[in-house]
């Protein structure tokens, strides 16, 4: 039992290094996309993943807009050059 907790132990280490560089990876992510103004101590440090798939929606949404409306004004888009 005192092997597999020694060896246990070993891999619980490194997978909370593992977990640290992780997370400072994800919060220098955060302050570049963010600017300086990001507390170190936020409370979900993982929040920059939901405000990209916000984004990614908005995103989606004005392209769907803009080829419906380039559909409705100029249905061959070679007609203004004839």
């Amino acid at each position: 039992m005192s092997a597999f907790l020694k060896y246990a132990g070993s891999n619980l280490k490194e997978v909370k290094e593992e977990e640290d560089r992780v997370i400072a990876l994800v919060r220098e992510i955060t302050e570049y996309f963010h600017g300086n103004h990001v507390s170190k101590d936020e409370a979900n440090p993982l929040r920059i993943f939901v405000i990209v798939r916000d984004f990614l929606g908005m995103l989606d949404h004005v392209c769907k807009e803009l080829r419906s409306s380039k559909m409705a004004y100029s249905p061959n888009p070679l007609a203004p050059f004839r």
